[in-house]
C-alpha cells in the first residue's frame, strides 16, 4: 500500500530556502549559476499570496506540521534579509555582522530539515468493510469508554474526530517511562518537551475518520459485540484502525478507557520500580476486568437501555440483539485483560489475545489454577517476533506454553501464533505515528514501512477467526480453524505475495 505524505512539499519549501541563502550570500557571486538561483527565487512561487493559498490547501487536506510552519517562518526572515540587503535598511545588513548572521541562518535552514525527518507522518489506512464507521463515547459510573459502531450514514467532515482531546497526560507519562526504565524496557528516553513538540501536534489533529453520534446501521443478523482493552497508558481510541475495520463489517466495538495514571501515580511513589510496577499494573488488570465485566451486564441487559446510546435506538428497540456471545479481545496489558476476563466468565466465547504481557499469571494463585483450566471455547492467541525477547520479564511465553499444554487434549481449537517480523507496536495505531527514521525509539516496530501490510494481514486473520467461531458456537473444532489458517494463508499469498509463511502456527509445548 503505497503511502502518501507531503514532504516533498516540505523539503521543495528546503530548498527554497537554501536557494534565498545562497543568493544572500557572497558564495553567490562566484557561482555561474546564479540564473538558476534566480529561477528558484522568481519563478518557482513567484507570489508569497499563491504560497500561502498552497500551504493553506496542504494544511487543511493533511494538517498542521511544524516543520510546514517553520519553514514558513524561516522564508520570511529570509525574505526580510533580501529586502534589507536589497534597500539597504542596514537592520540588519552589516558587513561586521553578515557572516555571523549567515552563519545563524544557515543553521535555521538545517534545523528544518533535522525537524521534517523526525516529524511523524500518519498514513490512514482505510476500512475494508460496506459500511461506515459511527463513534460515540459513554459513561457508566466512572467507566469511559468508547463505540466504534457500523452505520449507514453519510460521511460529514464536521462529524469527525480527533485521536487524542488531552495529549499532553499521555506523553508525560509516556516521557517518564522512558526516563525511569530504559533499561527494563529498552527504549531511548524522549523528553516530554520533544514528545510534545514533535507527536503533539499530530495526535491532536489527526482525525479517526469516523462519524460522531451516528444512527446504528440496522442488520439482519444479531450484532456481534466485541470489547477491545487497550495496552498500558495507552488509550481507547489508539486502536482505532483495527476497530474501525470490524466496525464496518457489522460488529460493534466498545473500548474502555482504563485509568491506569491511578495506578501509575503509584509506581512513582517508590524508587525501585519494577517489581512494584508489576505488583500494581496486575492490580490494574484486576480493575480493568471488573469494568469491563460491568460494561456487558449492561450490553446483554433485557431492558436494552444499551440502545439509548444510538440516535435512532428507539426505533431499534424491537429488531436490536446483541449476540449473547461476546468477543473479547486486547493488547499487551490489554491482551492480559483480555484472557484473565475470559478465562471465567460465560457470557465471553471468542478470545482475542494480542502480544500479551503476561505477568498476573507469575504469583496470582487464583489465576495460575484458570489458566490451566480446559476451556470450552476458541482462542486465537498472536504474539510479536520479538516482545517475549526484549520483555522477560512479564512471562509470555512461559505462561503461553502453559495454558497451551492445558488445552492440547481438549476438542475446542486454539491458535497460537507468531507473526513473523511484526512488532509489539505493530498491533497498534501508534506504528503509523512513528516515521522510519524513529525507529530507534521504537524497537518495537520492525519494519516500519511494512505497516499497512501488517494491519490488513491483522484485520483479515482476526476477521475470518470471529467469522468461523461465531457461526460454530459450539466445538468449534480444529476444523473450523484450519478454515482460518487456509484463508489466511491465501491472503497473504494472493493478495501481500510474501513468499514465506508470516507466522508459526503454534509455540512449542
Amino acid at each position: 500500500m503505497e503511502k502518501k505524505q507531503i514532504r516533498p512539499f516540505e523539503t521543495g519549501l528546503g530548498i527554497r530556502n537554501i536557494g534565498f541563502l545562497l543568493s544572500l550570500s557572497s558564495l553567490s557571486s562566484r557561482l555561474e549559476s546564479k540564473w538558476i538561483l534566480n529561477q528558484i527565487l522568481e519563478y518557482s512561487i513567484q507570489s508569497e499570496i499563491v504560497l500561502v493559498l498552497f500551504v493553506i490547501m496542504i494544511i487543511k487536506k493533511e494538517g498542521i506540521r511544524l516543520p510546514t510552519i517553520y519553514a514558513i517562518l524561516l522564508e520570511f526572515v529570509l525574505q526580510f534579509y533580501r529586502y534589507d540587503q536589497q534597500y539597504s535598511w542596514k537592520i540588519i545588513a552589516n558587513t561586521n555582522i553578515d557572516h555571523i548572521f549567515m552563519v545563524f541562518l544557515t543553521g535555521l535552514v538545517i534545523v528544518h530539515f533535522i525537524l521534517m525527518y523526525i516529524s511523524p507522518v500518519y498514513f490512514q489506512i482505510p476500512v475494508t468493510g460496506s459500511l461506515k464507521v459511527g463513534y460515540t463515547v459513554k459513561n457508566i459510573d466512572d467507566i469511559q469508554f468508547a463505540i466504534f459502531y457500523p452505520t449507514n450514514d453519510e460521511y460529514q467532515p464536521k462529524k469527525n474526530l480527533p485521536y487524542f482531546s488531552n495529549v499532553d497526560k499521555y506523553l508525560d507519562t509516556l516521557a517518564y517511562f522512558t526516563y525511569r526504565y530504559p533499561r527494563e524496557f529498552k527504549v531511548d528516553h524522549v523528553p516530554a518537551p520533544l514528545l510534545k513538540i514533535s507527536l503533539g501536534p499530530l495526535l491532536r489533529t489527526q482525525m479517526m475518520d469516523v462519524i460522531a453520534n451516528a444512527n446504528l446501521a440496522v442488520l439482519k443478523n444479531k450484532y456481534p459485540v466485541m470489547m477491545y482493552s487497550h495496552g498500558f497508558n495507552s488509550h481507547m481510541n489508539l486502536q482505532a484502525t483495527f476497530c474501525k475495520d470490524l466496525a464496518s463489517k457489522g460488529v460493534i466495538v466498545i473500548a474502555p478507557m482504563h485509568r491506569d495514571e491511578d495506578f501509575i501515580a503509584k509506581i512513582k511513589e517508590y524508587p525501585v520500580p519494577l517489581n512494584r510496577f508489576k505488583e500494581v499494573m496486575n492490580e490494574s488488570v484486576i480493575k480493568r476486568k471488573n469494568d469491563i465485566q460491568k460494561i456487558i451486564t449492561f450490553v446483554l441487559d433485557p431492558s436494552k437501555k444499551f440502545l439509548s446510546y444510538f440516535p435512532n435506538g428507539n426505533e431499534l428497540r424491537d429488531s436490536f440483539q446483541p449476540r449473547e456471545q461476546i468477543i473479547m479481545c486486547g493488547h499487551s496489558y490489554g491482551g492480559l485483560t483480555s484472557l484473565a476476563t475470559s478465562l471465567d466468565d460465560p457470557r465471553i466465547y471468542t478470545t482475542i489475545v494480542l502480544d500479551p504481557a503476561m505477568s498476573l499469571f507469575d504469583e496470582d494463585e487464583k489465576y495460575i489454577k484458570l489458566l490451566k483450566t480446559p476451556q470450552k471455547k476458541p482462542f486465537l492467541i498472536l504474539c510479536s517476533e520479538n516482545f517475549h525477547k526484549r520483555f522477560p520479564l512479564f512471562s509470555q511465553r512461559e505462561h503461553i506454553q502453559t495454558f497451551l499444554k492445558s488445552q492440547k487434549n481438549y476438542k475446542n481449537a486454539i491458535l497460537a501464533a507468531e507473526l513473523k517480523e511484526f512488532g509489539h507496536g505493530n498491533f497498534v495505531d501508534m506504528a503509523f505515528f512513528i516515521p522510519f527514521e524513529l525507529q530507534q525509539l521504537r524497537e518495537d516496530i520492525l519494519k516500519v514501512k511494512e505497516v499497512s501490510n501488517f494491519y490488513l494481514m491483522l484485520n483479515k486473520l482476526v476477521e475470518y477467526f470471529i467469522y468461523e467461531s461465531q457461526s460454530t458456537f459450539i466445538n468449534f473444532e480444529q476444523i473450523h480453524m484450519q478454515n482460518v489458517v487456509s484463508q489466511f494463508e491465501e491472503l497473504t499469498k494472493n493478495i501481500l505475495e510474501y513468499k514465506k509463511k508470516n507466522f508459526l502456527y503454534q509455540f512449542e509445548i
